[in-house]
């Protein structure tokens, strides 16, 4: 099963942290903002949008400390 939550990061690092867990995980965790979706273990990708305005993503569901990790940037889960 995959799990979706709106999230917002507004501080670099907080960024390359979000990429650091992201590529813990097994299997794919998708940033979804409009039409683009990107693989949000790319630094390319991540940094390609403004993480700083919502956006959704896509994850296992047996990612728990992702989840954990997702909590401070949370806006709501899907």
């Amino acid at each position: 099963m995959i799990k979706n939550s709106v999230i917002r990061i507004d501080s670099l690092s907080d960024v390359y942290a979000f990429i650091k867990e992201a590529s813990k995980v097994y299997g794919d965790v998708i940033i979804k903002r409009g039409k683009f979706v990107i693989d949000a273990k790319s630094i390319m990708g991540v940094f390609s949008i403004d993480m700083s305005n919502e956006v959704t993503i896509s994850y296992p569901e047996d990612a728990v400390e992702f989840d954990k990790f997702l909590d401070k940037f949370k806006i709501y889960t899907e």
